[in-house]
């Protein structure tokens, strides 16, 4: 790593633990998306429970026990009225949940608040182990768990930046992107997931760049790591291992030490897809919207074929703009949205950035393009396959309820792929001018959430 990709990677680290921890601090407890949900299932986590207590049985949910005073506290901090967001966040009644106990001894069962793998949830858990080792009030729970998620997610960031042979300062860039920090420094597994992307495709481009000697068994073996621990945040990221052939022939002993590598990856993250599907199916599971049937709606896709393969481009068209909006950021309990020039001038940058930050030390050239292209496509297939049926009224038209966010992993793959081959590196006063950008948009968003929640603190002061 040259000294200006290094300050690249330092900068990127500044930038996400320090506005990082401005997001933490000024976004009121269970104020981020399902954060309320992700407690619960982090709670359930550090006391063993990995998936259910109760696995539930007709007309009966899969379960956990989790103490009432953590299932009650959404309702104590809210405000009251129907109208509750559009009023800033009361200080008072923060304080008072500062005084409420734990009583861990007084339980309820819930419906299982999550159906992702425990593995996204390791520093939310330990955040809470953390908490009730030093007594702390379950309130404090969530800023240690945030806190943990954070460090996590700038740690595999800023790792992923000196272990990328190019393309850094687009990967910068996505990392930095207010909707993919504010995730990383809430509650969400989504945290942990995008941490994982940017982790596995820096490791996969360093395996493609040339080197006289082929790739050591132990590297793939990380590869498929990676990549199976990818596949446990979310398993519609599985197809992203896929982008392993993006590795040149020329990095393997053979033709069949090449097969073998990728399949070893690609297998190593459908069986750990799978496996955790297969979990899943000896549950009864919640239903996760009112009009979801993931029966009827699997027996409509079969019986209508051609009209489901239109409802992914059709759904495309619908939402794009929507989907750019929550890509970079619509920010708290999705109600937090950033000056509106942001977004598109945003994704002008993202895209210029990307086509740029290539230069001679890239790896990605002919068929590599291809492949990291096609595993992300095929992985936001799946993430609209998954939703339309877990999620979507049987028979609609088009994919209900997904957000650009849940596309933040497909990005760093896309980004690569999407590079000009240039004679020379991006000049160094455009990756400062880039970052500078990244800075701003990060300082817009926190002045926003401070608006929203706290402006009636702000306006007595």
């Amino acid at each position: 790593m040259n000294a200006a990709d290094d300050r690249v990677a330092r900068a990127a680290l500044a930038l996400a633990l320090g506005f990082g921890a401005a997001f933490l601090a000024v976004t009121p407890p269970l104020e981020a998306p399902d954060e309320h949900r992700h407690l619960l299932r982090a709670f359930a986590v550090a006391e063993g429970t990995w998936l259910a207590d109760a696995r539930g049985s007709a007309g009966h949910a899969a379960s956990v026990s989790v103490p009432r005073s953590l299932v009650d506290m959404k309702g104590r901090l809210a405000a009251p009225g129907a109208r509750r967001e559009r009023l800033p966040h009361d200080a008072t009644r923060l304080r008072r949940e500062l005084g409420e106990p734990l009583a861990p001894e007084d339980r309820v069962p819930i419906a299982l608040p999550s159906l992702y793998s425990p593995l996204p949830y390791a520093p939310q858990a330990l955040g809470v182990l953390l908490g009730r080792a030093a007594g702390a009030p379950p309130v404090a729970y969530v800023w240690l768990g945030r806190a943990l998620n954070l460090a996590l997610y700038a740690g595999c960031v800023f790792a992923a930046l000196r272990l990328a042979p190019a393309h850094r300062l687009a990967f910068a860039l996505l990392a930095l992107t207010p909707m993919a920090l504010f995730e990383a420094a809430s509650l969400a597994a989504d945290g942990p997931a995008n941490a994982a992307a940017f982790l596995f495709a820096a490791a996969v481009l360093r395996a493609a760049a040339p080197r006289a000697t082929p790739l050591h068994v132990r590297e793939i073996a990380g590869l498929a790591l990676l990549g199976s621990a990818l596949a446990l945040t979310k398993q519609a990221y599985a197809p992203l291992a896929l982008a392993t052939l993006a590795i040149p022939s020329s990095r393997f002993a053979s033709r069949a030490a090449q097969l073998g590598g990728v399949a070893a990856v690609a297998g190593a993250a459908a069986c750990a897809a799978g496996l955790w599907f297969l979990v899943l199916r000896g549950l009864e599971l919640p239903r996760l919207t009112y009009a979801a049937d993931p029966d009827a709606q699997l027996a409509w896709i079969l019986a209508h074929p051609l009209d489901a393969a239109l409802v992914p481009l059709r759904t495309a068209i619908l939402r794009a703009g929507a989907w750019l909006r929550t890509f970079v950021g619509v920010l708290g309990s999705l109600d937090v949205p950033l000056p509106a020039p942001v977004y598109a001038t945003h994704a002008v940058v993202l895209a210029g950035v990307a086509a740029l930050d290539g230069g001679p030390r890239s790896p990605v050239r002919g068929a590599a393009r291809a492949a990291l292209l096609g595993a992300a496509a095929l992985s936001g297939l799946a993430v609209l396959l998954l939703a339309y049926v877990g999620w979507t009224r049987p028979g609609d038209g088009a994919v209900r309820h997904v957000q650009g966010r849940y596309f933040i992993p497909l990005a760093p793959f896309a980004a690569a792929a999407l590079h000009v081959p240039r004679g020379a590196s991006l000049p160094g006063a455009l990756r400062v001018a880039a970052l500078a950008w990244a800075a701003l948009l990060l300082a817009l968003a926190a002045a926003a959430l401070a608006a929203r929640y706290w402006s009636g603190a702000l306006a007595r002061g």
